[in-house]
């Protein structure tokens, strides 16, 4: 049980780092107009209408978003399964503690990675 403890939360840190880069690139996608002009594989964004521009800096990240966090507590209770938890309070529990610190880091190295690009 304590090699499995082990396990999940070593593949907890790591989706924590993982899942940092598509929450830094959906959060890149809200700013289209930068993008467009500093990436030149990207200037087809530039000429699009000021509507289709809006939908893909306004309403795509947060959809995106959304669907990320719908995903994660599937994969954090799976985790928490895994780890031998017998009842379901212990693993509602241990879901809360992975999520916490999940959303900690994430942000923090989101934030990281979106300010040294």
């Amino acid at each position: 049980m304590k090699v499995r403890k082990a396990i999940s939360w070593a593949i907890t840190a790591a989706l924590i780092i993982f899942w940092s880069f598509p929450v830094a690139f959906i959060g890149a996608i809200s700013n289209v107009d930068t993008l467009c002009t500093t990436y030149s594989w990207l200037a087809w964004l530039c000429p699009l209408n000021d509507i289709v521009k809006g939908i893909i800096g306004g309403i795509l990240p947060p959809v995106l978003l959304a669907v990320l966090n719908m995903l994660l507590p599937i994969v954090l209770r799976l985790l928490a399964k895994f780890e031998g938890i017998p009842k379901r309070t212990g693993l509602e529990l241990s879901l809360m503690h992975r999520f916490f610190i999940f959303q900690v880091f994430v942000r923090c190295l989101a934030l990281f990675i979106c300010r040294s690009n």
